[in-house]
């Protein structure tokens, strides 16, 4: 009995040395910031311009064939029904609307130009056909917001109007085909689209 207690010391330097090195890893794995994401759609918002789908658009559309389309049941559906461009994305769905508004040029200053049609492969299961577009306005209000709007946005802009998420690997061949001149668009409204604490999908026009 005597020999099996001289090992009772060692055995509970053993369980405190665990507990500190458990303490220490929760310590390091959690984000305590005021911008943690806890519940995964706290960075949902995204305020976009309406435009008509420009017939260069909605023909190219016509000819993906329906096979090579990708659903994912949320954001990505297959081709986009509802043109537009993203002035602002990741936006925190908490922002109010007056808010962003504000940062906000009259909706007849948001003309845009179709220039060409490109590719966004950074997906892991998908790819996103889009038509670039160039318009100062779009790139000077969204620098305006995302200077002063809480966000998660940590990439590059590119402003662009999607055509159609595809399975990965399918967009290339549609890259051939192309506008032959630049496409004028004039805007239609803007609208302010969140994904709520329920997973609900929450969309304002004005």
């Amino acid at each position: 009995m005597k020999k099996n207690l001289q090992h009772i010391p060692c055995l509970l330097l053993c369980l405190v040395m665990a507990f500190i090195a458990v303490g220490c890893h929760d310590d390091d794995g959690t984000d305590n910031t005021p911008d943690a994401n806890l519940d995964g759609n706290l960075y949902s918002g995204y305020l976009m311009v309406k435009f008509a789908t420009p017939t260069f658009i909605s023909n190219l559309q016509s000819i993906i064939t329906p096979d090579e389309l990708y659903y994912d049941g949320g954001l990505h559906n297959g081709l986009e029904d509802e043109s537009h461009v993203t002035l602002a994305h990741k936006l925190n769905r908490n922002t109010s609307l007056g808010l962003l508004q504000s940062y906000l040029m009259p909706l007849s200053a948001y003309t845009a130009t179709l220039t060409s049609v490109i590719m966004f492969d950074n997906a892991a299961d998908y790819d996103v056909l889009v038509a670039e577009v160039e318009s100062e306005q779009f790139m000077t209000t969204n620098n305006l917001i995302m200077q002063n709007v809480d966000n998660g946005q940590n990439f590059s802009y590119i402003p662009h109007m999607t055509i159609a998420y595809l399975k990965k690997g399918c967009a290339q061949k549609y890259l051939s085909t192309q506008p032959t001149a630049p496409i004028e668009m004039s805007p239609q409204t803007f609208f302010y689209s969140i994904t709520d604490e329920n997973g609900q999908r929450q969309t304002t026009y004005f």
